[in-house]
């Protein structure tokens, strides 16, 4: 829990509000909701397991799982067999990359795509 007097400076108040009052003034999360919280984070993303907090319930199938890792070990790979040294090909039309940003229930996003610019 955050020091009292700590509080008090931050929120400006009197020295009779409780501490629990001047956490949720100042948006601190009190210690107890915080370790449900986080628990319940474990429970989802590293166990897979269903959770109920506060009323409601959270399935891991919700979420997003993590990138999958590569396939092949660092040490094992061939800059020789991943790049052509042939002569390159070069395209009569032009290609243009078209980049663009999304702005989405205040969630930002980017997106690249390629495109032959036919006559």
């Amino acid at each position: 829990m955050i020091q009292r007097k700590f509080l008090l400076k931050i929120a400006g108040t009197y020295s009779t509000s409780p501490p629990i009052t001047l956490q949720v003034i100042e948006g601190i999360v009190p210690l107890p909701l915080k370790a449900e919280i986080k628990a319940a984070y474990i429970r989802i993303s590293r166990l897979n397991k269903a959770c109920a907090l506060h009323n409601h319930n959270f399935s891991p199938e919700d979420y997003e799982g993590k990138a999958p890792r590569s396939k092949f070990h660092p040490a094992i790979f061939t800059l020789e067999e991943r790049v052509s040294t042939k002569e390159q090909i070069i395209t009569q039309t032009k290609i243009n990359y078209f980049t663009g940003w999304s702005n989405v229930d205040d969630k930002r996003g980017t997106s690249t795509a390629n495109g032959h610019i036919t006559q």
